[in-house]
């Protein structure tokens, strides 16, 4: 699974429990890196409601991004407790 179809099941995942958030691929040199973003009014901050259902997934919850690094061990984390299954390629 390549990072772009990585993101798009993170993303399906997180909506299917209600997070209105961004997920999407850094930029440039950090495209392997995941972003998740809350739709907060300053600076795509989380809402106190993305911020909790992020925290009871295992995130550790910034002030308004979260990552998700490209190693396998991370990704496959992540994976586990959103409910998807992860093959590394």
């Amino acid at each position: 699974m390549d990072s772009k179809e990585f993101a798009a099941k993170v993303r399906s995942a997180l909506r299917k429990q209600g997070f209105t958030g961004s997920v999407r691929l850094g930029p440039g040199s950090a495209y392997c890196w995941v972003h998740i973003t809350g739709t907060g009014p300053q600076s795509h901050e989380f809402t106190p409601r993305e911020r909790t259902l992020l925290e009871s997934l295992g995130f550790a919850v910034g002030g308004n991004l979260t990552l998700i690094a490209p190693e396998n061990i991370n990704r496959k984390f992540v994976a586990e407790k959103l409910g998807f299954a992860y093959e590394a390629r």
